[in-house]
């Protein structure tokens, strides 16, 4: 058993494609929203991480700056095959790309979850993420958490953020 995690290379373009386009969890327009991401991919804009079990691609991180608020890495979409849930790919792989943003400088992250999905709201709660809004930002009906986390050391930043 080997498991291992990068970043996701501009030469790995198809495996993302393929990983994220069968994992569409139910969002109004996740297929349009996938295929822009896909081009930001290609393009820089976005970036992912990899999580690998005996070289076979069980888990991914897409994330970028935020285009909202600057100094932030916003974690945009996780996704991890069902056999291995529960197994902390997905933690390990927003540890990592926290430990890469705070190296360029960012000072934060944030991320959104569906409120039904408990079990990854008190994971993001245990890595110091705290919740900052609710609301319904992707279908009417469903609402959504956003949490926020400092890279850095400062017994400001709430104040001085949100």
């Amino acid at each position: 058993m080997k498991i291992h995690f990068r970043p996701a290379e501009k030469k790995d373009v198809d495996l993302a494609y393929k990983f994220f386009e069968k994992r569409d969890l139910g969002y109004r327009g996740y297929y349009d929203w996938f295929l822009k991401a896909m081009e930001e991919f290609r393009y820089g804009v976005k970036e992912i991480m990899f999580g690998f079990y005996d070289d076979i691609l069980v888990s991914a991180l897409m994330n970028q700056p935020s285009k909202n608020i600057n100094g932030f890495r916003e974690m945009k979409s996780g996704r991890t095959l069902k056999e291995f849930s529960g197994q902390y790919f997905l933690s390990f792989e927003m540890r990592q790309v926290e430990t890469l943003a705070k190296e360029e400088g960012e000072i934060g992250a944030i991320c959104d979850i569906r409120s039904d999905k408990l079990e990854v709201i008190n994971m993001v709660k245990k890595m110091g993420y705290r919740e900052v809004a609710r609301a319904d930002l992707y279908n009417e009906g469903y609402e959504d958490i956003a949490l926020m986390k400092p890279l850095i050391e400062n017994k400001l930043f709430w104040k001085q953020t949100y």
